[in-house]
């Protein structure tokens, strides 16, 4: 252990324990989070709300900070009271951060509609202004770019495509919700035409680009996802393919904000960060459905 301290805000989320998991044997890590989860590995945790000036003698001696606490749109999208606590969160990490590097995990939807795919860092921003879920997102990045400059601590922020994983099961995620759908002999619902591509990230995939992200040469902003897309009609299909299921669909109207094509540039990641997806889409979802099949598990 090299007695760097890194502390993992929402360190008890599928993204931030995979991360803590990942770190524990190379630094000293504190995972800050408002509600302490199942701890096997026995890291240091404290139950803390991140919108309390009290997070300062937390967070004061850290070397690094991975910043992944948000809370997370359901199927009713985020609230404007969830968006200004999103907001409350990172203005805290970033006023009373001392010298830690911050790696913030933001969200390639925040490109909003686009025309040109796979979409690079230095395309436009159009997230929705309703959005608040990519509204609070990006103004999180702008927040944390002032303060960076101002105090002269180093930065990046990594934008995520769609996120997966074994533990990624909750309601209204597509995949174990296909998943559910189909070995229940159930119709698949889709909302909208069911038509509109998604870049998915294997969780262990997105854990090696937060580790990637440490090194002092690296800073700014990168794109990160597995390179490719694929609709909902098709995740149903791959899946069905898997439980030997043919998905019978029931189309919906958009219940909410309508979400464009995504597809991310990660070229620059691939260059800078040596970062090179491993998990394919294909591989991910058999290694997930095999898992919830021994499991027993569906909704």
């Amino acid at each position: 252990m090299n007695n760097k301290k890194v502390v993992i805000t929402g360190g008890f989320g599928g993204i931030g324990y995979a991360l803590a998991k990942r770190l524990k044997d190379e630094f000293d890590v504190l995972i800050l989070d408002n509600k302490i989860g199942e701890n096997k590995d026995n890291i240091s945790a404290i139950e803390c709300d991140l919108t309390d000036p009290i997070i300062e003698k937390y967070i004061s001696d850290a070397d690094y900070i991975f910043h992944l606490a948000c809370i997370k749109p359901t199927g009713r999208g985020t609230t404007k009271e969830e968006y200004f606590k999103n907001i409350k969160m990172t203005e805290n990490l970033a006023k009373y951060n001392k010298k830690a590097k911050i790696i913030y995990a933001s969200a390639g939807t925040i490109y909003g509609s686009q025309d040109n795919f796979p979409i690079k860092e230095n395309a436009s921003i159009t997230c929705n202004i309703s959005d608040y879920y990519c509204r609070g997102k990006w103004e999180s990045e702008v927040l944390l770019g002032n303060y960076s400059i101002k105090n002269h601590w180093s930065l990046v922020i990594l934008r995520v495509t769609n996120v997966y994983g074994p533990k990624f099961r909750r309601k209204g995620e597509i995949i174990p919700e296909f998943y559910s759908n189909l070995i229940r002999n159930r119709k698949i619902i889709v909302y909208g035409n069911g038509r509109q591509r998604r870049d998915r990230i294997f969780i262990d995939d997105l854990v090696e680009a937060l580790y990637l992200s440490i090194p002092e040469k690296i800073d700014g902003i990168f794109n990160i996802g597995s390179g490719k897309s694929y609709s909902s009609i098709k995740v149903a299909e791959l899946i069905g393919k898997l439980v030997r299921k043919k998905p019978i669909f029931d189309f919906y109207e958009d219940n909410g904000l309508k979400r464009d094509d995504n597809l991310l540039d990660i070229s620059k990641a691939k260059s800078i960060m040596k970062f090179k997806p491993k998990i394919s889409f294909k591989k991910g979802l058999k290694i997930i459905i095999k898992g919830w099949i021994e499991e027993k598990w569906s909704f």
